[in-house]
């Protein structure tokens, strides 16, 4: 740059406008988020979504919601029954909470076959380790406690493919 050919004054109004649009971008952050903050369950709901990557399972769809029949809200501390489908499976949930809040889950599978069931939570934004039973021969399986927020069941027939539940509340 030659001196006072003016560029020098052209970069130094060229850094201060893009200080001023930075301190406004924060500014308008802080605001949204002082005043509409996102739900307290997306968090974790989208971390759960990203780590549905497994492209050999198929998705269950939630096909019914006890909630949902009674009119009920989401999350409440109620007895709930769920019911997925992915064909040929239907896989039917009892989630049960006890007085300190965890839930006993009782499932059953149909068509009755052995597999590993896998109960996979997102609770607090972080995802918990799964623990996992085996199907009875009547294709039953009970987990206990099992702590609320979002879950989701992956089914693993002996040698067949898995299949994932979509994540529903407790």
């Amino acid at each position: 740059m030659t001196p006072g050919t003016g560029e020098e004054k052209g970069a130094a109004s060229g850094d201060r406008a893009g200080a001023n649009e930075d301190a406004l971008l924060q500014e308008l952050r802080e605001t949204v988020a002082r005043v509409d903050p996102p739900p307290a369950l997306l968090a974790p709901l989208a971390e759960a979504l990203f780590t549905w990557r497994d492209p050999d399972a198929e998705l269950a769809d939630l096909v019914a919601d006890s909630r949902e029949l009674a009119g009920a809200v989401r999350g409440g501390k109620e007895e709930l029954l769920l019911r997925f489908e992915a064909t040929p499976f239907a896989i039917t949930l009892e989630a049960s909470p006890d007085p300190s809040g965890s839930y006993r889950v009782v499932g059953h599978v149909e068509p009755s076959v052995a597999a590993r069931v896998e109960i996979r939570q997102a609770v607090g934004g972080q995802r918990e380790q799964a623990p996992s039973l085996h199907c009875d021969e009547w294709g039953r399986f009970e987990a206990y406690p099992v702590a609320p927020g979002l879950v989701s069941l992956r089914l693993t027939p002996d040698g067949g493919r898995p299949v994932l539940t979509t994540w529903v509340v407790l």
